[in-house]
């Protein structure tokens, strides 16, 4: 009589020490139980310290489900950890601010599969914040080792002070650590890069941005236009009457004024692998502008992306442009 896990993806045993896989695709598991008298299955979370490796908490039958023996329960293990994982990490205003949990969880998971009857089994995974596309999916289900997490490691992109644009500076970069390590917090380098020819900053801004790979991406524009608009909201009885000073006023039909901006952005003459590296800002989940000559990052909305990816070019220009979250509002009474 015994438990069985496997991987729903080819039917293999999970590896016994801790690895690397992103939260938000599936971590499929079939669970079956041989003993006749089996009749539940329980999943147990383990909070493991990313800094120490040890224990933090574990939470009792964080999942529960039936199961009849010899019937295979399938279970989609990131989505439990999702719903226990705090989210709310990108609270940032410069490079300095950025943790290591905007790259993995707060914790490594040690996930108990155990039933009533009793036999049990452990998963050990450490989760990144990200979402592969499908061709990586489909290709390699269960990572192995230390995997890329940007797209520029995807694509072989490096900043080469020689032919550079453009400098940059106060830059993320977050580097893993192996999943088996005993401290597996990413470490934070805030990195300037001189061109050889250029020391400025690019004259349209840096936008950095999540990369859905779990890392940080960057990239500096050379146009920037800026648009502001207003709106009157609320609405005054209007009429004229008599002041205090005895003159005639008439007041405003309004209450309130909100304005807001955009930034419309342009890259020139970006090479094919550069564009393929760029077109994944469609899916970041955060986007940041930095001023030129500012160390500071404002947190925008992304609308209308345009990057011309061509099998039948050798490259292009990209334009996106950048709405303001924070509204500024004035009010008249």
């Amino acid at each position: 009589m015994a438990l069985t896990v496997v991987s729903g993806y080819d039917k293999a045993s999970f590896p016994v020490t801790r690895f690397y896989h992103y939260l938000y695709e599936p971590l499929d598991v079939e669970i079956t139980e041989t003993d006749s008298g089996v009749t539940k299955c329980y999943i147990d979370l383990i909070l493991i310290n990313a800094e120490t490796g040890t224990t933090v908490s574990t939470i009792s039958e964080y999942g529960l489900f039936d199961l009849l023996p010899n019937i295979t329960l399938r279970v989609d293990i990131m989505k439990l950890i999702r719903q226990y994982d705090n989210a709310d990490v990108y609270k940032i205003r410069a490079a300095t601010a950025v943790t290591y949990q905007t790259v993995i969880t707060e914790y490594a998971y040690d996930v108990k599969i155990r039933t009533d009857v009793p036999n049990e089994t452990t998963i050990k995974t450490l989760p990144l914040r990200g979402v592969r596309s499908f061709d990586l999916i489909s290709a390699n289900p269960l990572i192995t080792g230390t995997p890329s997490i940007t797209e520029r490691d995807i694509y072989g992109i490096t900043f080469d002070a020689a032919t550079a644009k453009w400098s940059y500076r106060d830059i993320p970069v977050m580097t893993l650590q192996a999943p088996t390590a005993t401290d597996v917090r990413p470490t934070l380098a805030v990195t300037d890069y001189i061109a050889t020819n250029n020391s400025d900053e690019p004259c349209g801004g840096t936008v950095i941005w999540k990369s859905r790979l779990g890392g940080w991406m960057y990239w500096g524009f050379d146009i920037r236009t800026e648009s502001h608009t207003g709106r009157y909201e609320g609405n005054i009885e209007v009429g004229m009457y008599e002041t205090d000073e005895n003159g005639i006023f008439t007041p405003s039909d309004y209450t309130k004024v909100k304005t807001s901006y955009t930034y419309s952005l342009k890259s020139l003459s970006l090479s094919s692998i550069e564009l393929e590296a760029f077109k994944d800002i469609a899916s970041a989940p955060v986007v940041y502008y930095k001023h030129y000559g500012s160390k500071f990052w404002e947190m925008m909305r992304l609308a209308s992306p345009n990057v011309p990816v061509s099998t039948l070019s050798d490259g292009g220009d990209v334009s996106i442009t950048l709405r303001n979250i924070l509204k500024a509002e004035q009010f008249i009474r």
